[in-house]
């Protein structure tokens, strides 16, 4: 569950300059064929439930099921961080959010309805609203307002928090917005804080940043504050989509028995996602 302070859904509000609709792989089917959610009609014979389906898939009981490469936990972490960076679909408040109060399933959980447009389809489409490209969103925000608010404007580094070991973390909602919140932490995407893996990859990053701008302006003193950040932000965006493209994605193709771009399987050479054994 992403941690929402008011200070940041200001900022997901102000987010318009970068709103975009998804692109759709197959067609929309409504109740009312513009926007109403499909119903479990029994009379409905091609209704599916999506629950119950990835309960299918993905049960597996008393068993411990490895998965083919022995990777461990990063590798979905990663993917989660990942997608951070290239879509998020805000979700609609109020009682007439309330799409599904899942209270028979495994799961239990309530599914809310996400923000949507009538588009030039003449349905509902859900919208994007951060850039859709891996640029490091997640790790700067993508309008220029946030990147600002998580910048020190010295040294082209980004602002952190000190932990009780003296190491560097993440900022808190107080530090980035001044808003008084201190138990909460901030990073370019409101979903920082979902589970603790992400939220250390995130806190990774942002460390990764300050190296290389401290790096930076050693060995050039005469650069500026701008320049500095905006060559450390270079560095980042370089070494997501590396490891996006040439370890992550990889080893997606490769799970289904292709081969890397250089023509053996990349989870020989790993870096990101070690392999045990």
């Amino acid at each position: 569950m992403a941690v929402i302070t008011d200070s940041f859904r200001d900022i997901l509000d102000s987010q318009e300059d970068v709103t975009d609709e998804f692109r759709r792989i197959t067609i929309p089917v409504y109740d009312d064929n513009l926007s109403e959610p499909r119903k479990n009609d029994p009379s409905d014979t091609g209704y599916v439930d999506a629950a119950q389906v990835a309960l299918q898939i993905f049960t597996q009981g008393d068993q411990s099921i490895e998965n083919d490469f022995n990777l461990s936990a990063l590798w979905i972490f990663w993917g989660q961080f990942l997608d951070h960076d290239i879509d998020l679909t805000p979700v609609q408040n109020g009682p007439e959010a309330e799409l599904l109060k899942d209270d028979d399933s495994f799961f239990d959980l309530d599914v809310m309805r996400s923000v949507f447009v009538i588009g030039e389809s003449g349905v509902a489409e859900q919208q994007n609203i951060v850039t859709p490209f891996i640029d490091a969103s997640n790790v700067y925000g993508s309008t220029e307002t946030l990147q600002d608010a998580l910048r020190t404007f010295e040294g082209g580094l980004l602002k952190t928090s000190t932990l009780a070991d003296g190491s560097s973390f993440l900022p808190t909602s107080d530090q980035v917005f001044n808003d008084g919140v201190t138990g909460t932490y901030v990073a370019g995407d409101v979903r920082v804080q979902e589970n603790t893996g992400l939220t250390a990859i995130q806190a990774t990053f942002v460390n990764e940043h300050n190296y290389w701008a401290g790096r930076i302006a050693a060995a050039d003193p005469s650069l500026t504050d701008e320049e500095i950040f905006q060559q450390a932000r270079a560095v980042v965006e370089a070494l997501i989509q590396k490891i996006s493209y040439e370890e992550f994605l990889d080893l997606s193709r490769n799970s289904s028995g292709h081969l890397s771009h250089s023509g053996r399987p990349s989870f020989k050479s790993q870096r990101a996602f070690p392999v045990e054994g």
